[in-house]
């Protein structure tokens, strides 16, 4: 749904496909038990390996989101021999991991608004329960007041939307977070705090059997005031990936949803990608 005003332009000289990863959006909602790293990528990429033998699909491309670019990156280290090129939109868990993460986590909450940061900091003092739940579970639990709390937090990141794409948007979001509580939760298990990942996807682009040894082109594409692009390392995550020599572009005007605020300048990329190979 979120890639709504890519799907004509990139079809037309595309063959495109899009999924919703298990557990989210409106794939089905099986119950979530994974209590290790191990255990959640597995019930994340072998789903996605099913999918692809469903598909028969034997080479393709991957074009993948925030959370998606995480668990897509994991599915293609394992299952490389179907995999041509990998595009990370704004993608969870590509960052080193600081060694000093106490001081880390204060220089990235540094960089956040004063209501984000409080929010991440509060984290610190809630009891262990409230740090592990379904981070949709206290929308549910408002239930259809869970809208108003909704629309003003898309107003926030999706304000630009024309009314008609705003509104279509509003009522897909809402019906499926007022969903049971599946994957989502994997969020707690794959991240430590504040998503630090225990795997971070930058040790495997160069490593000896990682994306580059096997074959698979990766691109990374960030917001100019993109929130995943504040690296508790430092520099940002996109100056490191590019003084690394990897391929990274920074789009003008967008945040973490590059889809709705650059959606022309995000496509010229994409494009250029592949008229590269």
């Amino acid at each position: 749904m979120f890639y709504f005003k890519m799907w004509k332009a990139l079809s037309e000289e595309f063959h495109v496909v899009c999924i919703d990863l298990l557990g989210f959006g409106r794939s089905s909602r099986p119950k979530f038990t994974c209590k290790t790293s191990e255990e959640a990528e597995d019930f994340f990429v072998l789903s996605i390996e099913k999918w692809r033998e469903q598909m028969q699909l034997d080479s393709f491309s991957i074009c993948c989101h925030s959370f998606g670019g995480y668990v897509m990156g994991r599915y293609a280290l394992r299952f490389s021999e179907h995999i041509k090129k990998l595009i990370f939109l704004s993608s969870l868990g590509v960052d080193y991991v600081p060694e000093d993460i106490d001081k880390g986590l204060d220089e990235f909450h540094k960089t956040l608004c004063f209501q984000q940061r409080t929010v991440f900091r509060l984290q610190r003092f809630l009891p262990k329960f409230l740090q592990t739940i379904a981070p949709y579970s206290p929308l549910r639990v408002l239930g259809r007041i869970s809208g108003v709390f909704l629309k003003k937090g898309m107003e926030k990141r999706m304000g630009k939307l024309p009314k008609e794409e705003f509104e279509a948007i509003y009522h897909h979001l809402y019906q499926v977070t007022l969903k049971p509580a599946s994957a989502e939760s994997a969020i707690h298990v794959l991240f430590t705090r504040n998503f630090i990942p225990q795997h971070p996807l930058i040790e495997a682009i160069d490593a000896p059997d990682g994306f580059k040894a096997r074959g698979i082109d990766t691109c990374f594409i960030y917001g100019d005031s993109d929130w995943l692009d504040m690296n508790m390392n430092g520099p940002k995550v996109s100056a490191v990936l590019a003084e690394e020599g990897h391929n990274v572009h920074v789009l003008e005007d967008s945040n973490h949803h590059l889809f709705f605020d650059n959606v022309e300048g995000l496509l010229d990329i994409i494009e250029a990608q592949f008229k590269e190979e």
